[in-house]
């Protein structure tokens, strides 16, 4: 009887190791291109003496990248990082998982990110040209980023 749970046990661990083995190689490498991290900030993020602000919340979402995109190009929504439309071209969509991982393969390039919150588009990334979320992607290099969705935040 202990020799059968003895064997059962060293089964099951093999079977545990074999998924996770599987599940490790089975995540892509990407060698060029973008990787990231979509998070979502709530509340008063205001520094505080002996507090902390809320840690910021990963968030499954699509990634919109877009053509290099100058606010010229986009219909903003007032002043505000939501834009009903994006006027340049649409490259590539990439979903983000549970902990708002996402990772895409690109060719060199300059591109902006976006992402959807309700069916607007939104980025609150600008540079001093006004380009919107600008990304570059260099040859042979994974250029990693993090999307900070502020919207519902205080500072």
């Amino acid at each position: 009887m202990k020799k059968n749970l003895y064997i059962l046990a060293i089964v099951i661990l093999f079977l545990a190791c074999s998924s996770t083995k599987k599940n490790k190689s089975s995540t892509t490498k990407f060698s060029q291109g973008i990787e990231g991290i979509v998070v979502k900030l709530v509340g008063n993020q205001m520094p505080m003496v002996d507090a902390l602000p809320p840690k910021p919340q990963p968030v499954i979402t699509t990634v919109f990248i877009y053509d290099s995109t100058n606010i010229k190009n986009v219909t903003q929504i007032n002043q505000s990082p939501f834009y009903s439309s994006i006027k340049t071209k649409l490259i590539a969509t990439v979903q983000s998982d549970s902990l708002g991982h996402f990772a895409i393969t690109l060719p060199e390039g300059k591109y902006s990110l976006f992402v959807k919150v309700k069916d607007q588009f939104y980025s609150n990334l600008y540079d001093e040209k006004n380009n919107i979320f600008l990304v570059t992607v260099e040859k042979n290099k994974l250029t990693k980023v993090e999307i900070k969705l502020s919207n519902e935040a205080v500072f």
